[in-house]
């Protein structure tokens, strides 16, 4: 009688133990998934507001580009104030001012081809006086990734800023490997 005591008293306990145990995991676990969510979500509203952050920027500069060059006449001229603007903005590789028929001035080692002016809808919208960034495309001439940030210079001429195509790749490798 004392022994078949002491072995339900055993395996009470023995349940009792592996309940709790199962208990305790599944409430970790819960906890974690919770945990790892939050961290997840915080890391993904950092990087966002990073990369808008950023959009923001380039387009700002770009647009102070503009201004800065609607007012020159010639196309020496331009070139020399881009000269200029490269060494205010190191992200700006390219600078290209076009007119409704194509280039006017272009400085620069990654400056936007007059076949992607062509057919751009960048363009369109650009001289429609919206400023926006492309897709990032392959620039066969320099074998670079490129993106191009186009804002309006008026009525009629719009400037197409150049800036590498990893440069958000970039940016998040640099959140995330801090």
């Amino acid at each position: 009688m004392r022994l078949k005591a002491a072995l339900i008293i055993i395996v009470i306990v023995l349940v009792i133990t592996a309940f709790n145990f199962g208990s305790s995991l599944f409430l970790t676990r819960n906890t974690l998934d919770v945990s790892m969510s939050e961290d997840l979500s915080i890391a993904l509203d950092i990087a966002n507001d990073s990369v808008s952050m950023r959009i923001r920027l380039y387009k700002s500069n770009a647009q102070t580009a503009a201004r800065q060059l609607a007012g020159m006449g010639s196309p020496e001229a331009m070139k020399t104030v881009m000269r200029e603007l490269r060494v205010e903005f190191p992200d700006f590789t390219g600078f290209t001012v076009f007119d409704r028929q194509g280039v006017l001035a272009e400085y620069g080692d990654t400056a936007t081809s007059i076949t992607m002016f062509a057919n751009s809808e960048y363009a369109r919208r650009a001289f429609d006086g919206q400023t926006v960034i492309s897709t990032t495309r392959y620039n066969e001439e320099t074998g670079k990734m490129v993106m191009h940030i186009c804002t309006p210079m008026g009525q009629d001429n719009m400037l197409s800023v150049t800036i590498s195509g990893m440069i958000f790749a970039e940016l998040l490798g640099e959140l995330y490997s801090a």
